[in-house]
């Protein structure tokens, strides 16, 4: 009785292991994965919104020069350098807020085109040696023409 049991036991483990392995790994998997990839660079350098920021950037960094200049003029060396060290990272984390617009923006562009063409991944164009689909043209014609998530629903 207990022989049979285990046997039982280890046939149905089998049959499972064997249902599992023939799955699909996702909901579609009747579907073939298409594979895009974009030119993140290329995206990044002809954003419009790239040289508005670099604009922004500039004349916070002349205006805290200005500032900079007219604190440090009672200060010793140590308190210039610690004012100099905590204007350099404002604008680091300013810089670094700029460039994540422009990056969400590009990656919700990226989501619009590829749900127009089917794709189901997308990657940046450096990672791939050979094949998929390239989206970069049509997601910089997006950006340019504004186009927004909402739009597109």
């Amino acid at each position: 009785m207990k022989k049979k049991l285990i046997f039982t036991l280890l046939v149905f483990s089998v049959l499972a292991s064997v249902f599992m392995l023939n799955r699909p790994v996702d909901a579609e998997g009747d579907k073939a994965s298409k594979v895009g990839y974009v030119d993140m660079q290329k995206l990044f350098v002809n954003h419009p919104d790239k040289a508005a920021s670099e604009s922004k950037l500039n004349e916070e960094a002349k205006r805290i020069q200005k500032k900079v200049e007219e604190e440090a003029k009672n200060m010793t060396k140590e308190e210039q350098q610690e004012l100099l060290q905590k204007y350099e990272q404002y604008l680091k984390d300013l810089e670094r807020k700029e460039i994540s617009k422009i990056f969400e923006d590009i990656n919700d562009k990226i989501r619009i085109v590829a749900e127009e063409n089917g794709i189901n991944v997308v990657v940046d164009k450096p990672a791939v040696i050979y094949g998929g689909y390239d989206l970069t043209d049509d997601v910089l014609k997006v950006i340019k023409d504004n186009k927004t998530v909402e739009e597109d629903k």
